[in-house]
């Protein structure tokens, strides 16, 4: 499955807003998620978004009934921070891929069509 930033944006609001369904090109509350945005006149723009969009999953891994480690709990707190003081859009590049590997797959299965948890 490819993370690229627009899908990130989309399935993290679908799983809030939309039944664990991505929702639509430009579909999430800032009408944000479309490649197009992804670039350096839109810098401080996708940061803001990209955080949100974790913070979403973050909220969903931290509030489970399975109590999660407090290594985990800062696993996710850090990707926040990381992209907070992201400088470039290779760097949330890397933090989206960061995300993906240590907290996404770990946390959420993706069949395709609906977002889940594991």
């Amino acid at each position: 499955m490819k993370l690229n930033w627009e899908f990130f944006i989309r399935i993290a609001f679908g799983f809030k807003l939309n039944n664990g369904r991505a929702v639509q090109q430009g579909g999430d509350p800032a009408c944000l998620s479309n490649n197009d945005n992804f670039n350096e006149r839109h810098f401080h723009d996708i940061v803001i978004t990209t955080g949100y969009a974790m913070q979403i999953l973050n909220q969903d891994v931290k509030n489970r009934t399975v109590v999660v480690s407090q290594d985990t709990i800062n696993m996710l707190d850090s990707h926040i921070v990381q992209i907070l003081n992201a400088n470039t859009i290779k760097e949330i590049e890397n933090i989206i891929e960061s995300y993906k590997t240590s907290i996404f797959e770990r946390f959420f299965k993706y069949d395709g069509s609906v977002l889940t948890r594991k």
